[in-house]
């Protein structure tokens, strides 16, 4: 059913179903695409000239490219299909990404020994139906629909923590590092693995990531990250235009974009509230894990939205990444009143946020909430609910008994 749910969503994207125009193409991944071909050419794939030079003829602007030279690489075989072929193959295996993404955050571990994640007892039929309904709760919907490749690295960022709360910190290393590797934003989530044992996964993860990136420069691409560096260092709020990305974009609900669409428009403002929130939430879960006070699944929650806010672009698909935790309320296995009660506010926000379902209905009927105003609630929101979470963490007791995950 999940799988099914997935496909019908594709079918929209089609190009042999649909005359696929303007809006149907996948834009994110026309970026990628245009990466590949550029790569291909000898160019660099950060040079927004070149991507526009390279980029399909039928996709009308193509976004700039933002990630690291692997996934230009690892496209390399696409580079010569042409989006009316990639489309529908990316479409494809996204799906199956996306059902083996519910199927992970709603299954138990295979050895049943750690039981403080949403995955940690089995589940009945009707919660098997809520399962299937966060299709739509989560951004999962929007990030098929932009071509994002979200379903693949929370897709790896769930069977690294499966693996991790298993106790194999190789194996959860090798996944993590990998997905690190393709989408670095996710890097600020990292610290997690170090307050949660075991603390090898971190270091294993560094070996994979390297070893990775060794391999892309011994193949000749060293240049591309030298290019990557460049770029990613050049990033501000003055340079982000002349970058390809706009700080004031509609979609843009990160917490220093907040800060700028109310006046204050300086490089200061559009990045340090969200990396003191982050600092200051992760010192909030190291505080408690000290105190044997940390539950698992609060700290994934409180780690990764703090992670998602705190980067200086912050777009719907990036709140993917708490799929673990919705997941768990959304299936009735936290007890622990007031975090359920969090996350169910987290969830209500998600719908709010630019591209869910709610807000394309709404532009269905001619209105169009999308603009500043819109984009700096949904980012003051999910910081308050941030803040909330922080608070919890000093009030709940201990884990897996109170939380009901035993």
């Amino acid at each position: 059913m999940v799988v099914v749910a997935c496909l019908a969503i594709m079918c929209t994207r089609m190009p042999f179903l649909f005359e696929v125009k303007g809006s149907r193409w996948l834009y994110d991944l026309a970026a990628y695409d245009a990466a590949a071909r550029a790569v291909a050419h000898g160019h660099s794939p950060y040079n927004l000239g070149a991507l526009a030079q390279y980029a399909d003829s039928v996709v009308p602007n193509v976004f700039a490219y933002v990630y690291t030279p692997v996934l230009a690489v690892l496209l390399q075989p696409t580079a010569d299909w042409g989006m009316a072929t990639l489309q529908p193959v990316w479409l494809l295996f996204s799906s199956v990404a996306a059902a083996a993404l519910v199927l992970l955050i709603t299954s138990p571990l295979p050895s049943g020994e750690h039981k403080v994640l949403p995955w940690s007892q089995s589940i009945s039929l009707g919660h098997g139906a809520k399962a299937i309904a966060l299709i739509g709760i989560l951004p999962i919907h929007y990030t098929l629909l932009s071509g994002q490749m979200e379903v693949f690295t929370v897709l790896l960022l769930v069977a690294a923590l499966r693996l991790h709360m298993d106790g194999q910190p190789v194996g959860a290393g090798v996944v993590l590092g990998v997905m690190l590797v393709l989408k670095h934003a996710a890097l600020p989530i990292l610290p997690f693995f170090l307050l949660i044992p075991p603390r090898a996964t971190v270091f294993y993860s560094a070996i994979a990531a390297v070893a990775l990136a060794g391999v892309t420069v011994v193949l000749g691409y060293g240049p591309l990250w030298a290019d990557f560096l460049t770029w990613s260092s050049a990033m501000s709020l003055v340079n982000a235009s002349a970058l390809g990305l706009d700080p004031y974009n509609p979609y843009n609900v990160s917490l220093g974009s907040a800060f700028i669409r109310m006046g204050l428009r300086s490089n200061t403002w559009f990045v340090v509230p969200g990396v003191t929130a982050w600092a200051l939430s992760m010192l909030a879960l190291a505080w408690n894990a000290r105190r044997g006070r940390l539950d698992t699944l609060q700290a994934f929650a409180v780690a990764a939205l703090a992670s998602v806010i705190a980067l200086p672009f912050t777009w719907t698909h990036h709140l993917l990444y708490l799929a673990p935790a919705c997941a768990a309320v959304a299936v009735g296995r936290v007890q622990d009143a007031a975090f359920r009660r969090t996350i169910y506010v987290l969830l209500l926000v998600m719908q709010l946020a630019p591209g869910m379902p709610l807000i394309r209905v709404v532009q269905m009927f001619g209105f169009d909430p999308v603009g500043d105003a819109h984009a700096l609630t949904v980012a003051l929101a999910l910081a308050t609910v941030l803040a909330a979470m922080v608070m919890r963490l000093f009030t709940v007791q201990r884990i897996a008994p109170q939380m009901g995950l035993s």
